[in-house]
């Protein structure tokens, strides 16, 4: 066991690193990622604790950045059968991922992180819920590489000046996401329907009432062919109504990597990576109960 300063920061050394400097503003990256928190194992003096680990087929001296405080405890306790002095003196110390950011970007600033790689540890519920989708699309899968963020089809958020595309770093806050906007959009789509199918009705009453006014003759033949669009369009609203009650179109949902992500936001020169919107795990589930 060994300690490191926590007066830098960290992300995972076997991330891409950026393709250009002329990228992504720095600053940006971090606000977005600020409400994210990690977990650590630090020392009373705010200096990391790290583990001997294997990378790159070499032994390394590993930082562990976890995403979920129960695996930092874990870690606690690893270190408490190795080594009890060092032990006493271990806590878990919740940061923000923007804290940790500049020492992934400069890392060669710190020479006291030479030789030293930092890694992060993805929630295990997270990571099956990942392998899950995987195997639910066809791709079978026992790994999965880096922290998994979840993506739906329909949840981006507009407004006159932005656009806001969210990432959840919990696949139950998407499920959460995912069920709201799904059921209010179809609850829109339900009333504008019913509407519709109210006005219908009117018109075939309508047609109803001048068919049987209207004479014999091409008057009275306009009014049938005017009475059966009516009862056409009233046909077709009512199959729209029986169709959202009997089938349920579930949006779209991807499984992704944090690492990959803020790797593009790095290098994206053109905006596209612009509208993402980090949500960290619990922020919506936690809510539900």
């Amino acid at each position: 066991m060994a300690s490191l300063s926590l007066g830098g920061s960290i992300n995972s050394a076997s991330r891409p690193q950026p393709i250009c400097d002329l990228a992504y503003n720095p600053e940006e990256i971090k606000a977005r990622l600020s409400g994210v928190p990690v977990y650590t194992v630090a020392n009373k003096q705010n200096e990391f604790v790290l583990v001997a680990g294997e990378s790159g087929g070499e032994v390394r001296q590993l930082g562990l950045i976890f995403f979920s405080e129960a695996d930092a405890h874990a870690l606690v306790q690893k270190v408490m059968e190795q080594n009890p002095k060092l032990a006493k003196q271990s806590r878990v110390l919740k940061v923000s991922m923007d804290a940790i950011y500049d020492f992934a970007i400069t890392p060669q600033k710190d020479k006291k992180a030479a030789g030293v790689v930092f890694r992060f540890m993805p929630d295990a519920k997270e990571v099956q819920s990942a392998l899950q989708m995987y195997k639910e699309a066809g791709v079978p899968s026992t790994s999965f590489t880096g922290v998994p963020v979840f993506q739906a089809q329909g949840l981006t958020v507009k407004t006159e000046r932005s656009r806001y595309t969210p990432l959840f770093l919990a696949k139950e806050d998407l499920d959460v996401a995912v069920g709201a906007a799904f059921s209010q959009r179809e609850a829109a789509r339900e009333a504008a329907t019913r509407n519709k199918a109210a006005a219908a009705e009117e018109e075939l009453a309508s047609a109803k009432e001048a068919l049987d006014a209207a004479p014999k003759g091409k008057e009275r033949k306009a009014a049938q062919t005017l009475l059966e669009k009516a009862e056409a369009k009233l046909s077709k609203y009512r199959s729209r109504l029986s169709a959202m009650h009997s089938s349920e179109t579930v949006p779209k949902v991807e499984v992704g990597c944090l690492e990959e992500v803020i790797s593009r936001m790095e290098a994206d020169a053109d905006g596209e990576w612009g509208s993402v919107m980090f949500i960290p795990a619990g922020a919506l589930a936690s809510q539900q109960q």
